[in-house]
């Protein structure tokens, strides 16, 4: 995904029945506690990511219409998992 699909991300993911719960901000780092983000916080967040030509994930599209979405990224783009 870049800054070009961005819309066609945006439209995926707020789409009805669609995981705008979490914008596949779960294993990202984000600033300050995690408890009880507010949806339109990690849209910003990954938005941001995006904007900064972060490499976040893939899109995929049948027809020229988003049908479907895979987080893939550099490891170092993701919070760490372990103390390890």
């Amino acid at each position: 995904m870049t800054r070009q699909t961005r819309a066609d991300f945006e439209g995926l993911f707020e789409a009805q029945g669609r995981p705008k719960y979490c914008w596949c901000m779960a294993w990202r780092p984000l600033p300050g506690r995690r408890e009880h983000v507010q949806h339109a916080e990690l849209k910003r967040a990954m938005m941001a990511l995006v904007e900064a030509g972060t490499p976040v994930g893939i899109l995929a599209q049948i027809d020229g219409k988003t049908v479907g979405w895979c987080s893939v990224a550099p490891r170092q783009t993701y919070r760490k998992l372990t103390s390890q």
